[in-house]
Protein backbone atom coordinates (compact mmCIF):
# COMPACT_ATOMS: atom_id res chain seq x y z
CA UNK A 1 0.00 0.00 0.00
CA UNK A 2 1.62 3.31 -0.71
CA UNK A 3 1.93 5.96 1.83
CA UNK A 4 0.67 9.36 1.10
CA UNK A 5 4.37 10.30 0.26
CA UNK A 6 4.51 8.58 -2.37
CA UNK A 7 0.97 9.44 -3.56
CA UNK A 8 2.00 12.88 -3.56
CA UNK A 9 5.52 11.80 -5.62
CA UNK A 10 3.15 10.00 -8.37
CA UNK A 11 1.02 13.12 -8.47
CA UNK A 12 4.45 15.11 -9.24
CA UNK A 13 5.83 12.96 -11.96
CA UNK A 14 2.66 13.01 -13.90
CA UNK A 15 2.79 16.63 -13.69
CA UNK A 16 6.25 16.75 -14.73
CA UNK A 17 5.56 14.66 -17.77
CA UNK A 18 2.95 16.36 -19.06
CA UNK A 19 4.92 19.57 -18.76
CA UNK A 20 7.77 17.65 -20.64
CA UNK A 21 5.72 16.95 -23.38
CA UNK A 22 4.82 20.14 -23.76
CA UNK A 23 8.42 20.93 -24.50
CA UNK A 24 7.54 19.79 -27.89
CA UNK A 25 5.59 23.28 -28.80
CA UNK A 26 6.32 25.44 -31.36
CA UNK A 27 5.27 28.58 -29.57
CA UNK A 28 8.73 29.70 -27.78
CA UNK A 29 6.59 31.42 -24.56
CA UNK A 30 4.75 28.20 -24.16
CA UNK A 31 7.84 26.45 -23.76
CA UNK A 32 9.67 29.41 -21.53
CA UNK A 33 7.02 28.91 -19.25
CA UNK A 34 6.84 24.96 -19.41
CA UNK A 35 10.99 25.15 -18.26
CA UNK A 36 10.26 27.52 -15.32
CA UNK A 37 7.06 25.91 -13.89
CA UNK A 38 9.24 22.55 -14.03
CA UNK A 39 11.67 23.76 -12.34
CA UNK A 40 9.87 25.11 -9.50
CA UNK A 41 7.76 22.08 -9.60
CA UNK A 42 11.15 19.79 -9.57
CA UNK A 43 12.89 21.97 -6.47
CA UNK A 44 11.98 19.56 -3.64
CA UNK A 45 11.72 16.19 -5.88
CA UNK A 46 15.31 15.33 -7.13
CA UNK A 47 14.01 11.36 -7.85
CA UNK A 48 11.41 12.86 -9.88
CA UNK A 49 14.08 14.67 -12.04
CA UNK A 50 16.54 11.93 -12.55
CA UNK A 51 13.56 9.55 -13.63
CA UNK A 52 12.61 12.12 -15.95
CA UNK A 53 16.15 12.29 -17.56
CA UNK A 54 16.33 8.07 -17.68
CA UNK A 55 12.98 8.02 -19.56
CA UNK A 56 13.15 11.01 -21.58
CA UNK A 57 17.44 11.01 -22.25
CA UNK A 58 17.46 7.17 -22.23
CA UNK A 59 14.81 4.95 -22.37
CA UNK A 60 12.56 6.66 -24.94
CA UNK A 61 15.46 8.74 -26.16
CA UNK A 62 14.93 7.15 -29.75
CA UNK A 63 10.78 7.22 -29.60
CA UNK A 64 11.35 11.49 -29.33
CA UNK A 65 12.26 13.36 -33.10
CA UNK A 66 12.01 16.84 -31.41
CA UNK A 67 15.46 18.53 -29.81
CA UNK A 68 13.30 20.98 -27.95
CA UNK A 69 12.83 18.30 -25.26
CA UNK A 70 16.50 17.22 -24.71
CA UNK A 71 17.38 20.49 -24.82
CA UNK A 72 14.90 22.20 -22.37
CA UNK A 73 14.92 18.93 -19.89
CA UNK A 74 18.62 19.34 -19.62
CA UNK A 75 18.30 23.27 -18.92
CA UNK A 76 15.25 22.23 -16.29
CA UNK A 77 18.01 19.92 -14.73
CA UNK A 78 20.12 22.69 -14.52
CA UNK A 79 18.17 25.40 -13.14
CA UNK A 80 16.93 22.79 -10.37
CA UNK A 81 20.63 22.43 -9.20
CA UNK A 82 21.50 25.85 -9.48
CA UNK A 83 18.39 26.78 -6.86
CA UNK A 84 18.38 23.97 -4.61
CA UNK A 85 19.89 24.94 -1.17
CA UNK A 86 23.23 23.45 0.05
CA UNK A 87 21.60 21.58 3.18
CA UNK A 88 19.10 20.22 0.89
CA UNK A 89 20.77 16.61 -0.65
CA UNK A 90 22.22 19.09 -3.41
CA UNK A 91 25.66 17.45 -3.50
CA UNK A 92 24.01 13.71 -3.73
CA UNK A 93 21.66 15.08 -6.24
CA UNK A 94 24.45 16.69 -7.99
CA UNK A 95 26.60 13.88 -8.73
CA UNK A 96 23.76 11.48 -9.80
CA UNK A 97 22.76 14.62 -12.67
CA UNK A 98 25.50 14.93 -13.54
CA UNK A 99 26.57 10.92 -14.24
CA UNK A 100 23.24 10.40 -16.29
CA UNK A 101 24.35 13.68 -18.35
CA UNK A 102 28.30 12.05 -18.95
CA UNK A 103 25.94 8.69 -19.80
CA UNK A 104 23.23 9.73 -21.50
CA UNK A 105 24.34 12.77 -22.80
CA UNK A 106 28.40 12.22 -23.87
CA UNK A 107 28.01 8.30 -23.88
CA UNK A 108 26.29 7.00 -27.33
CA UNK A 109 27.45 8.92 -30.22
CA UNK A 110 24.56 7.93 -31.85
CA UNK A 111 21.77 8.80 -29.49
CA UNK A 112 19.48 11.58 -30.23
CA UNK A 113 20.09 12.91 -26.65
CA UNK A 114 23.84 13.40 -27.49
CA UNK A 115 25.23 16.69 -26.51
CA UNK A 116 27.20 17.38 -29.94
CA UNK A 117 23.61 17.51 -31.59
CA UNK A 118 22.30 20.55 -30.09
CA UNK A 119 24.90 23.48 -28.43
CA UNK A 120 22.16 24.27 -26.27
CA UNK A 121 22.06 21.16 -24.49
CA UNK A 122 25.54 20.68 -24.67
CA UNK A 123 26.15 24.25 -22.72
CA UNK A 124 23.20 23.33 -20.36
CA UNK A 125 25.04 19.41 -19.94
CA UNK A 126 28.67 21.34 -19.18
CA UNK A 127 27.03 23.65 -16.72
CA UNK A 128 25.56 21.00 -14.70
CA UNK A 129 28.72 18.68 -15.19
CA UNK A 130 30.88 21.90 -13.85
CA UNK A 131 28.84 22.50 -10.72
CA UNK A 132 29.22 19.10 -9.80
CA UNK A 133 32.75 19.29 -10.30
CA UNK A 134 33.36 22.08 -8.24
CA UNK A 135 31.31 20.73 -5.57
CA UNK A 136 33.32 17.41 -5.47
CA UNK A 137 30.23 15.28 -6.42
CA UNK A 138 32.61 13.92 -9.69
CA UNK A 139 35.98 13.68 -10.37
CA UNK A 140 37.87 16.08 -13.19
CA UNK A 141 38.49 12.67 -15.30
CA UNK A 142 34.82 12.37 -15.20
CA UNK A 143 33.95 16.27 -15.59
CA UNK A 144 37.09 16.31 -18.88
CA UNK A 145 34.33 14.70 -20.77
CA UNK A 146 32.37 17.72 -21.50
CA UNK A 147 35.40 19.52 -22.88
CA UNK A 148 36.11 20.78 -26.58
CA UNK A 149 36.86 18.42 -28.85
CA UNK A 150 34.05 15.65 -27.65
CA UNK A 151 32.83 12.67 -29.25
CA UNK A 152 30.43 13.50 -32.10
CA UNK A 153 28.60 11.32 -34.60
CA UNK A 154 30.79 11.15 -37.86
CA UNK A 155 29.76 13.58 -40.37
CA UNK A 156 29.40 11.02 -43.77
CA UNK A 157 29.52 12.13 -47.21
CA UNK A 158 27.28 15.30 -48.87
CA UNK A 159 24.74 13.16 -51.20
CA UNK A 160 24.98 14.62 -54.87
CA UNK A 161 22.64 17.17 -56.91
CA UNK A 162 20.94 13.97 -58.29
CA UNK A 163 20.57 12.53 -55.09
CA UNK A 164 19.30 15.68 -53.67
CA UNK A 165 16.43 15.54 -56.55
CA UNK A 166 15.39 12.19 -55.88
CA UNK A 167 15.53 12.29 -51.59
CA UNK A 168 13.80 15.67 -51.74
CA UNK A 169 11.97 17.11 -55.24
CA UNK A 170 10.90 20.38 -55.65
CA UNK A 171 7.58 19.44 -57.14
CA UNK A 172 5.74 16.38 -57.24
CA UNK A 173 2.73 16.44 -59.30
CA UNK A 174 1.64 20.01 -59.56
CA UNK A 175 2.42 20.02 -55.55
CA UNK A 176 5.17 22.18 -54.16
CA UNK A 177 7.36 19.92 -51.73
CA UNK A 178 10.61 21.02 -51.30
CA UNK A 179 11.03 23.66 -54.04
CA UNK A 180 10.80 26.64 -51.15
CA UNK A 181 13.50 25.24 -48.82
CA UNK A 182 16.29 24.15 -51.13
CA UNK A 183 15.22 27.76 -52.98
CA UNK A 184 16.34 29.01 -50.01
CA UNK A 185 19.75 28.00 -49.59
CA UNK A 186 20.56 29.14 -53.19
CA UNK A 187 22.98 31.35 -53.43
CA UNK A 188 20.09 34.09 -54.06
CA UNK A 189 18.42 32.86 -51.43
CA UNK A 190 17.95 34.92 -47.91
CA UNK A 191 18.39 32.51 -45.49
CA UNK A 192 21.65 31.58 -47.22
CA UNK A 193 22.57 34.83 -47.52
CA UNK A 194 22.14 35.85 -43.96
CA UNK A 195 22.40 32.31 -41.91
CA UNK A 196 24.87 30.00 -44.06
CA UNK A 197 27.27 32.11 -45.84
CA UNK A 198 28.42 34.06 -42.42
CA UNK A 199 28.37 30.99 -40.59
CA UNK A 200 30.02 28.76 -43.25
CA UNK A 201 31.74 31.18 -45.06
CA UNK A 202 33.04 28.88 -47.47
CA UNK A 203 33.78 25.26 -47.95
CA UNK A 204 37.16 23.41 -48.89
CA UNK A 205 37.57 21.93 -51.62
CA UNK A 206 40.17 19.30 -50.09
CA UNK A 207 39.09 15.87 -49.62
CA UNK A 208 38.30 14.72 -45.62
CA UNK A 209 41.34 12.52 -45.88
CA UNK A 210 43.52 15.13 -46.44
CA UNK A 211 45.46 17.49 -43.22
CA UNK A 212 44.29 21.28 -43.56
CA UNK A 213 47.44 23.23 -44.98
CA UNK A 214 48.68 25.45 -42.20
CA UNK A 215 49.07 28.96 -43.11
CA UNK A 216 52.64 29.96 -43.70
CA UNK A 217 54.42 32.35 -41.16
CA UNK A 218 54.78 35.61 -42.38
CA UNK A 219 58.09 37.04 -42.06
CA UNK A 220 59.48 40.57 -42.31
CA UNK A 221 61.74 41.98 -44.98
CA UNK A 222 64.52 42.58 -42.98
CA UNK A 223 64.36 39.74 -40.77
CA UNK A 224 67.82 38.29 -41.00
CA UNK A 225 67.82 34.96 -43.43
CA UNK A 226 69.08 32.35 -41.44
CA UNK A 227 71.64 30.17 -43.26
CA UNK A 228 73.04 26.50 -42.27
CA UNK A 229 76.80 26.45 -41.55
Amino acid sequence: MQTAGADHEEVVRLAATTLVWTLTSSNRFLRDRATKALVQLLLGHGDVLVSLLDRFLHEDAEKIDDPYLFERLVWVAYGVLARRSEDDGKHDLLGTVARRLLTYSYGAVDSPAHASRNGLLCEAATRVVTLAHRAGAVTGEEANAVRHPHACPPIGQAPAEEDLDVLFPRREQNKSLWGSLRSSLSPLGDFADYQVRPAVRHFSLLPLSTDYPRRPALQRADDPVLEDC
